[in-house]
């Protein structure tokens, strides 16, 4: 980071010109920002526009427990920190909310409402049509035992990547039961008085499963890479 940067950032965020940028760590007046700048260290930056002196603080998140071990969670709260600080009485305002790029440079997200992504194409046919031709009575082909030593080869090597951070496991056990894709969000997306997923039933199994957690949260040697949603809507066939 340097002060160049940072005006160039400003100007776009504030639609007017930036002028006369100075940066120092939070706090710590002889310590200024840029070369020794790390993640979780808070910058407060003095600048003018308008000829009017302004003051802004610099906040990002540092990588660690309670789930912000990914930059994905650590922009979930700092977007949700810049939609929800304006519109508490008495409270900080959020001026904007950004990124830095590969190269460093600071990209602002604040007109922000949605968000994207663009991905190729793949064209191939849905897992699942397989397992509903073999469900409804189809014969099992060689096809099928093909599909499944793939997808047996894919986890093997999807697994293969090992994970030494035993909050992170402790993180993902925990999630399995309590996050809202998962065991708990799946328990509540079913409409009362099902015939089959009763009251009774679902309510055994949030109970087997937290003491499930319990007898695997200390085994941090199973982390590995996991794909997360796989499932047949979601891996693609070709011929062949």
């Amino acid at each position: 980071m340097n002060e160049a940067d940072v005006r160039a950032y400003l100007s776009s965020a504030l639609g007017r010109p930036v002028e006369d940028v100075r940066i120092r760590h939070l706090g710590a007046a002889q310590a200024e920002g840029g070369k020794e700048y790390g993640y979780g260290v808070p910058l407060l930056i003095e600048y003018r526009v308008d000829g009017e002196e302004r003051r802004s603080v610099l906040h990002t998140m540092a990588p660690g427990p309670f789930g912000h071990q990914h930059t994905a969670d650590r922009a979930a709260i700092l977007l949700w920190n810049h939609f929800e600080f304006n519109t508490l009485p008495g409270h900080v305002r959020s001026v904007d909310v950004g990124g830095f790029d590969a190269a460093g440079a600071m990209r602002s997200l604040g007109g922000v409402e949605e968000v994207f992504q663009l991905t190729d194409y793949v064209a191939g046919e849905e897992y699942a049509k397989d397992l509903a031709r073999l469900r409804d009575g189809g014969a099992l082909a060689q096809r099928d035992l093909d599909r499944a030593d793939a997808l047996c080869d894919y986890l093997i090597e999807q697994r293969g990547v090992a994970g030494d951070d035993p909050v992170l496991y402790t993180r993902h056990a925990r999630e399995l039961v309590g996050h809202s894709e998962c065991i708990m969000g799946l328990i509540d997306s079913y409409p009362g008085e099902h015939p089959t997923a009763t009251r009774d039933r679902l309510m055994a199994i949030e109970r087997a499963v937290v003491r499930w957690r319990w007898r695997i949260k200390g085994r941090s040697h199973r982390l590995c890479r996991v794909h997360g949603d796989l499932h047949p809507w979601n891996i693609l066939f070709r011929e062949g």
